[in-house]
């Protein structure tokens, strides 16, 4: 199953041996779908802290920002009540949980692949929230603070 990122999502830059980018971090700020002849394919501009760079999805992973790092840990151990000594491995890679789930729980790999996705973006939308600062919340803070 190909994972397909959309904007917003963190990635690793992975399988490109050699590369000066290889194991860096960032952004998708873009999506392009290409086709040649009957297959399609998707590139991604990547947002790295030396600019912008275009990647195949091959060569990116999904990932969950540092900062959130322990916090994926957790939600995943509580999601499927796995060991947590067997869960410290964990750094937020998409791919190790989906091997994690393999080993721990024999899911085969289209399930363990489909739940890591679903947790993934959910996950996500989590952690928006929590960071999402509302305009209306800011003016009734504002008000009381006035008052």
């Amino acid at each position: 199953m190909k994972e397909v990122l959309r904007t917003g999502d963190y990635v690793r830059i992975d399988h490109v041996p050699g590369s000066p980018w290889q194991g860096m971090q960032g952004r998708v700020r873009d999506v392009l779908e290409r086709t040649d002849h009957h297959d399609s394919f998707f590139e991604y501009m990547v947002e790295l802290d030396c600019g912008c760079r275009w990647f195949l999805g091959e060569h990116l992973t999904r990932i969950v920002p540092t900062k959130w790092v322990r916090f994926f840990r957790n939600e995943a151990v509580d999601r499927w009540k796995l060991d947590p000594d067997k869960a410290s491995i964990l750094n937020g890679d998409r791919r190790q949980l989906v091997d994690l789930l393999c080993a721990y729980h024999d899911f085969a790999i289209r399930r363990a692949e489909s739940e890591v996705d679903q947790f993934c973006h959910s996950l996500e939308n989590q952690i928006r929230q929590a960071v999402e600062v509302r305009p209306e919340r800011l003016a009734v803070k504002e008000k009381r603070t006035a008052a």
